[in-house]
């Protein structure tokens, strides 16, 4: 290896380890999660393979339009609780499998009995579950921690396969947010409520919601969200299990669904591209239907739409709100707006139709980031034509950029993007600037100084390999070596004026060094008017004597033509003397 490669290997080694520890430092960076999130926001909305939300999943809207309807009748939001009774039953006429409220029935409504009335018809539904929200502070001066209720554990605790796959859970993953406090129903509701859940849905530093924690551990008990609680009313005998990122859910001995976690042990959400897939009714329109069939007005409850026999069965209910006065709006990767209910129900659909949104073990970025940077930095250092040395790398992160997008698209796979495509890049640039103004610069002056005792091809030769001009000094090597000169030089410059004897002098040795160089040979000097050139160095050639010998016959037979053009122009003719040795220097 010549030493200019040896250089560009130390430095690519150099660039490649260096480019690679700021990458591993970078991943650990506010800014490098923020700018992952937004390409991976990009993905979702531009490239996901549209898929459907489960038609298990129905989601009644408060609207706008349903506030302005009944606002006449039921006066301003918030309305009385006892309206819900009323459409708890009608959507229990068709069986559901649970019902989930995403609203919040915290403060009593004094002064009537619509607390009681909801709270009677919750407990005789028994599928139906009631919203309790973590606060990160205690609404209570002097008081760091709002413990939760005494019974609240032994009522609503959840069932594990074994203490282990709690304790580790514990131990793990959900560490991430801390509360010190809790908003419950009422205590008319508390008492008489049969099932709980968590509706709290945490947004990413920029505002977004891009994930559901399906766990909330609070006062030493373990709450599920909306989203795990509804999954757990289809089975027959729930349990819980943690194995390394996965949260198992099982039904009996045999798992139902094994959940992936993102590192800070929440679900990922695979985002439905347009929310009109949700199968979603307008509260207003249940209310009214409830109405007709109290009312007599409908018989036969197949005539409504929605149908709460077929169009209710054995489904997941969530009721929440999408108007305004709720304050329920989210921000997420594909809407401005979107209802808090539908990030739950969108758990729900990632869950049972099983299309996760799937992350790679972190240290595939990494090997993805090294092999970016070192194909980089060895293309450019070492490719010598200029298309390689840029085709490769940026076909390589081009590759990579494809790949990550069509793993999204059709396998819900999040490969990192930004880390190893900018520091694939940084690595060519760093290369580039290196090989601009540091070899760049240098290979000026060498090929100046080749220039002027060898031809321009093996001058390119010499400089793109690399060979270095001065490896052979303090070396014996076989060299054939030529001299040659002008017979009788010195008479004929005193006979000339000094003018014509340079010029005759220098278009006679132009034309010699063009036959040097035209043969491969190496211009040693000039010692007046001879020549001296020299074969099979610096450049390595086996056939150094052939082309000395050539070198000659090609001077005698171009020395008759500068004689005959000289001849005609009225000057002076002249005969060279050659010699050639061929030995050890």
């Amino acid at each position: 290896m010549t030493r200019q490669k040896k250089i560009r290997l130390l430095r690519g080694c150099i660039g490649a380890v260096a480019s690679f520890l700021l990458s591993l430092a970078w991943n650990y960076t506010s800014l490098s999660n923020k700018l992952e999130q937004l390409s991976l926001d990009y993905r979702q909305a531009a490239f996901y393979q549209q898929t459907f939300p489960s038609d298990k999943v129905v989601y009644i809207d408060i609207d706008e339009r349903t506030l302005k309807n009944f606002e006449p009748q039921l006066g301003r939001w918030p309305w009385p609780r006892s309206i819900y009774k009323d459409v708890i039953e009608h959507i229990n006429s068709g069986e559901p499998k649970a019902i989930m409220f995403d609203i919040l029935f915290a403060g009593e409504q004094k002064g009537s009995d619509s607390d009681s009335i909801l709270a009677e018809t919750s407990m005789n539904s028994k599928n139906t579950s009631h919203a309790i929200q973590l606060l990160p502070d205690s609404s209570f001066e002097g008081k760091d921690f709002i413990n939760l209720p005494s019974d609240y554990g032994a009522r609503f605790k959840l069932n594990w396969k074994n203490k282990s796959d709690e304790q580790l859970l514990k131990d793990t993953d959900f560490k991430g947010n801390e509360y010190h406090d809790i908003a419950l129903p009422n205590s008319i509701l508390y008492n008489k409520s049969l099932k709980f859940h968590a509706v709290n849905a945490e947004k990413d530093s920029d505002g977004l919601f891009r994930q559901m924690t399906l766990l909330f551990y609070y006062d030493k008990v373990w709450i599920p969200s909306l989203s795990l609680s509804a999954l757990l009313s289809f089975l027959e005998k729930p349990a819980l299990a943690y194995q390394k990122r996965f949260l198992m859910i099982y039904d009996g001995d045999s798992i139902k669904w094994k959940i992936p976690l993102n590192q800070t042990g929440r679900l990922s959400l695979l985002f439905y591209k347009n929310s009109d897939n949700f199968k979603v009714h307008s509260f207003g329109t249940i209310l009214e239907n409830a109405g007709k069939i109290l009312k007599g007005e409908v018989e036969d409850p197949a005539v409504l739409n929605p149908n709460p026999l077929t169009d209710f069965k054995d489904k997941i209910i969530i009721i929440g709100g999408s108007a305004m006065g709720l304050e329920d709006l989210k921000a997420t990767p594909v809407s401005s707006s979107s209802p808090g209910a539908l990030l739950h129900a969108t758990a729900i659909s990632n869950v049972m139709n099983e299309t996760f949104l799937r992350e790679p073990l972190s240290w595939l970025t990494f090997l993805v980031t090294f092999l970016l940077v070192t194909i980089s930095y060895f293309s450019i250092l070492f490719f010598e034509d200029i298309l390689m040395k840029f085709v490769l790398p940026m076909l390589s992160i081009g590759i990579y950029i494809a790949l990550s997008f069509l793993l999204f698209r059709y396998f819900y796979v999040h490969l990192n993007l930004v880390s190893p495509v900018m520091f694939g890049f940084f690595a060519l640039i760093d290369s580039f600037v290196y090989m601009t103004f540091t070899e760049g610069q240098a290979r000026k002056k060498i090929t100046a100084a080749l220039s002027k005792y060898l031809s321009p091809e093996m001058t390119k030769h010499m400089v793109d390999n690399g060979i270095d001009p001065t490896a052979e000094v303090g070396h014996k090597k076989e060299l054939s070596i030529l001299f040659s000169d002008i017979r009788g030089f010195t008479g004929l410059s005193e006979k000339l004026p000094p003018e014509t004897v340079v010029n005759l002098l220098n278009e006679y040795l132009e034309i010699m060094t063009h036959i040097v160089f035209d043969n491969k040979g190496t211009l040693d000097k000039f010692i007046g008017d001879a020549l001296m050139a020299f074969w099979g160095a610096p450049v390595e050639d086996q056939r150094h004597a052939l082309g000395a010998t050539k070198a000659a016959l090609q001077m005698s037979k171009k020395l008759k033509i500068i004689n005959e053009k000289w001849r005609l122009a009225g000057r002076p003719t002249v005969r060279i003397g050659i010699g050639i040795n061929t030995g050890l220097v």
